[in-house]
């Protein structure tokens, strides 16, 4: 009987560790997630400059571009 309760604070430790194990794992998830939405976001960052560029290109020869406003 007296041990009972040091095999009960014994359980919740178990179960406290499991659950930090979980956190600890997703937590995991969330940086590589993270990483790989960074890394698009980089990509994009890249490109878009050579969107705009071709975009004005398309623009001027259309005769859309405004000639008050540059790029």
């Amino acid at each position: 009987m007296a041990d009972t309760p040091d095999n009960l604070m014994l359980h919740y430790l178990r179960r406290l560790d499991e659950k930090v194990d979980r956190l600890a794992e997703d937590v995991r998830e969330i940086r590589t997630t993270q990483a790989a939405m960074l890394q698009l976001l980089a990509s994009h960052d890249t490109h878009m400059p050579r969107i705009e560029m071709r975009l004005g290109r398309l623009e001027a020869r259309l005769g859309l571009a405004d000639p008050a406003i540059p790029g």
